[in-house]
């Protein structure tokens, strides 16, 4: 249950559904801080060819947050 409160909001906020140019912008603003934004950034420019931010920064991000995850005690 307690996971549902954290991934719901991620999820919504990441783009999976819909593009983030759609959101508001404190929403906008929120999701450039959200790891699944850029995850899934990044499945979109390699299936649909399209992405909201370059995709080097998708990966670039993505990358970063996963290293700085990992090396948390």
């Amino acid at each position: 249950m307690m996971q549902n409160f954290f991934l719901t909001p991620l999820s919504f906020l990441g783009g999976i559904f819909y593009s983030v140019n759609m959101l508001p912008d404190w929403a906008q603003t929120l999701s450039f801080f959200n790891p699944i934004y850029y995850m899934i950034n990044g499945i979109r420019f390699t299936i649909l060819g399209v992405a909201d931010t370059p995709p080097m920064t998708s990966f670039t991000m993505a990358l970063f947050m996963t290293i700085f995850l990992l090396c948390q005690p």
